[in-house]
C-alpha cells in the first residue's frame, strides 16, 4: 500500500488516497531490502528508487522490486 503525497495550496505536504501497487499480472510482489537482527528483533528497510512515470503522479519514489527471474539468485 502506498499513500499519495502532494503539496497543498499552503505549501505543506499532505497525504491523499491510498493505493495498492504491484506489477501487472502479478499476485506477489518481491521487494528489495536490507535486514539485520538487533537486540533479538529484525530491523529492516525497503530499498527505493525513482518512480515510473505512472507512479510519479502519486509519490516521489517507489520500492525497488525484485524481478521474478532473480528470486532464487
Amino acid at each position: 500500500m502506498k499513500w499519495e503525497h502532494f503539496k497543498s495550496v499552503d505549501g505543506k505536504v499532505k497525504t491523499g488516497d491510498k493505493y495498492a501497487i504491484q506489477p501487472r499480472g502479478c499476485t506477489v510482489t518481491w521487494l528489495c531490502g536490507l535486514c539485520r537482527i538487533e537486540d533479538g528483533y529484525p530491523v529492516f528497510v525497503v530499498l527505493t528508487n525513482e518512480p515510473t512515470a505512472e507512479l510519479s503522479k502519486i509519490h516521489d519514489r517507489m520500492p525497488l522490486m525484485l524481478p521474478k527471474d532473480m528470486i532464487d539468485a
